[in-house]
């Protein structure tokens, strides 16, 4: 059984049986998008300013110098034992096909049954709901989540936040008055649970049941896979006004309450940074337009380490991003004196 306390390594056995015994599966669903190497040891790292720009803070608690993100040591460990692993065969050797630009590993390999295991972010909460969807591809199937990068066991601590950002956008160029009906709609939103329930969840009783404690029960016969719901943080609503499974197993509930206990994070004092990035975007256009091809061997294992660091390396730095880097740090440095 993998675990919290010894991370990825403890999942070998389990990918190495499944390799074995099911040939019609891939052991562990490896995508750049939603890769191995994002997922290490190291959970205090931030990246202020623009993303996909290859610069980023390892430690936000205790230095604030930007590094090349190649030069991230838990990164590189991380990247290491992904590219181990695709040698062994336990990762897909190439990039997988997806059914939509947006769809997950989930979706379109575990809940169908043509993978076996793959990334997700809080995986020892999230796996109840979609173990449900899983079930409408098979009814037999079982998921279960463990957290491999070793919160839950106190190994490390991931960096919190306190300044929560959400997915609502005001169209710049939009009327002033539909700027007003959004402001206005989102004060409704936020006036009653009754409101939010049916942004959250649907409509009482036809794609779910309202449960007292803030709870739910799921409706039978209703496909959880095609089922309406959103979780909170696509909503522009804190995690608190979320509905909670009546059956919510113990462990999960406890995973839960470990996400929301404060204690259990670390914080970034300068936090509230926000990047001047119209300075910089002639330089971070240009790294965003090669980024992904940069770290593509780096994020898939489909080259040995030393290969796929250079090239990263090369690739950002001839796109600028050593200027990009010292701009953005004059700002931050110029924002933490004046703190």
């Amino acid at each position: 059984m993998p675990t919290s306390e010894e991370g990825w390594p403890s999942l070998e056995p389990y990918l190495e049986a499944i390799a074995q015994n099911e040939p019609d599966l891939i052991p562990f669903i490896n995508v750049a998008t939603q890769s191995l190497i994002g997922y290490n040891r190291n959970r205090k790292g931030w990246t202020p300013g623009v993303s996909k720009t290859g610069v980023s803070i390892p430690d936000a608690t205790q230095a604030w110098q930007l590094m090349d993100e190649e030069d991230n040591p838990a990164l590189i460990e991380t990247a290491e034992l992904l590219r181990e692993w695709w040698e062994k065969g336990y990762v897909n050797k190439t990039d997988l096909p997806f059914s939509g630009s947006s769809q997950n590993a989930q979706v379109d390999y575990i809940y169908p049954g043509r993978g076996a295991a793959c990334v997700e972010n809080e995986p020892d909460y999230k796996w109840v709901d979609q173990t449900k969807q899983m079930k409408s591809s098979n009814a037999e199937a079982e998921l279960m989540g463990v957290d491999m990068i070793g919160e839950r066991a106190g190994v490390t601590k991931g960096l919190g936040s306190l300044k929560q950002w959400n997915f609502v956008v005001f169209n710049v160029n939009a009327p002033a008055e539909q700027h007003e009906a959004g402001i206005q709609y989102f004060n409704w939103l936020a006036s009653s649970q009754d409101n939010l329930d049916l942004w959250l969840m649907g409509i009482d009783g036809v794609n779910y049941k309202k449960e007292e404690n803030m709870r739910f029960s799921e409706i039978e016969g209703v496909d959880a896979a095609r089922n309406y719901r959103r979780m909170w943080y696509v909503s522009g609503m804190s995690g608190r006004f979320q509905r909670q499974p009546a059956d919510l197993p113990a462990s999960a509930e406890e995973a839960l309450k470990f996400f929301t206990t404060e204690e259990n994070w670390v914080f970034n004092p300068y936090e509230a940074f926000e990047a001047d990035t119209k300075a910089v975007e002639v330089e971070s256009a240009k790294l965003n337009a090669i980024y992904d091809e940069a770290v593509h061997g780096l994020a898939t294992g489909q080259m040995p380490v030393a290969e796929a660091v250079a090239k990263m390396k090369q690739m950002l730095d001839d796109a600028g991003r050593q200027d990009y880097k010292a701009k953005l740090q004059a700002q931050l440095d110029e924002f933490i004196a004046s703190a």
